[in-house]
């Protein structure tokens, strides 16, 4: 019976309306993209729950299901923390979510401000507060939806790609950010090279895109491409059928893409401006 007990607080089918009552207050209503995240948190698959040392514990969703309620976020963002009286117990709880690279809705995270035992049965008995607009944080989630037709737009008219085989699929497709010059130089610094020449014209266009068909189809950016060995650069993870990359050496100037699968050899697919393009409109169905 014990180990029943503890099964049941590590997982449930969804959050309280306590915990739901902490993220609405987190996720204004009137920033754009909160909502979508709210909704993670509504259609969350299950949550795993689990105790942080002593006073705290963690609410998490394991994974999203629905991917267009992802939101355009380039990098991982913190929320401030909140506090309320627990009515059970009568003491203060701390509180605060995060949002993760790609728009992923981290959960929530507990914390006692005495120190003591975490309260596996808490209640909100007071009104949320904190010290700062529980808005400000999610200003990186404040782009337009212009901004994104206008990347999109450029990048159609970049590689060529088809604009009503592209919009297809608009609704699976997130974008991100043009890359900055210190993006691209970090990345050359990282890399200990210097990118091609088209390589930066995309990215400076947009700095890498996925496709959410079942699993992300990903076209990598700055802060992502990377060395597989001491001969490849991969552009495109295939996952088990193997990855899409460059090769460190005279033809990365060319900027020629490369299908690497196991147990084959090397095939060229075409440079990138052409791999951007049959990326984008390939229809899956």
């Amino acid at each position: 019976m014990p180990f029943f007990w503890l099964d049941r607080w590590s997982k449930s089918s969804s959050f309280t309306p306590s915990e739901m009552e902490v993220l609405d207050f987190l996720l204004p209503n009137h920033v754009p993209g909160a909502r979508k995240l709210l909704e993670q948190a509504r259609q969350a698959p299950y949550v795993l729950r689990q105790l942080v040392g002593k006073s705290g514990y963690m609410a998490t969703i394991p994974y999203v299901e629905d991917s267009s309620l992802l939101v355009e976020l380039d990098d991982d963002i913190e929320s401030p923390t909140v506090q309320l009286i627990d009515a059970n117990s009568g003491r203060k709880l701390h509180f605060s979510t995060a949002v993760s690279r790609g728009g992923f809705l981290f959960g929530l995270r507990g914390i006692t401000y005495d120190g003591a035992r975490w309260p596996k049965k808490w209640q909100v008995g007071s009104p949320i507060t904190c010290s700062t607009d529980p808005a400000l944080w999610l200003g990186p989630l404040q782009c337009t939806a212009e901004l994104d037709v206008t990347i999109l737009n450029a990048l159609i008219a970049w590689c060529g790609a088809n604009p009503e085989l592209v919009y297809k699929q608009r609704d699976i497709l997130r974008l991100r950010r043009p890359a900055s010059d210190r993006d691209i130089a970090n990345c050359e610094s990282r890399l200990k090279i210097s990118l091609p020449d088209m390589y930066k014209e995309f990215v400076k266009i947009c700095n890498g895109f996925s496709i959410y068909r079942g699993r992300p189809y990903e076209m990598l950016g700055t802060r992502d491409i990377d060395y597989l060995d001491d001969l490849w650069l991969g552009i495109t993870p295939l996952y088990e059928e193997g990855y899409v990359a460059f090769r460190r050496c005279e033809d990365i100037t060319k900027c020629d893409c490369y299908l690497l699968q196991p147990h084959r050899s090397p095939v060229m697919i075409g440079d990138l401006r052409q791999h951007v393009r049959e990326s984008l409109e390939w229809d899956c169905g």
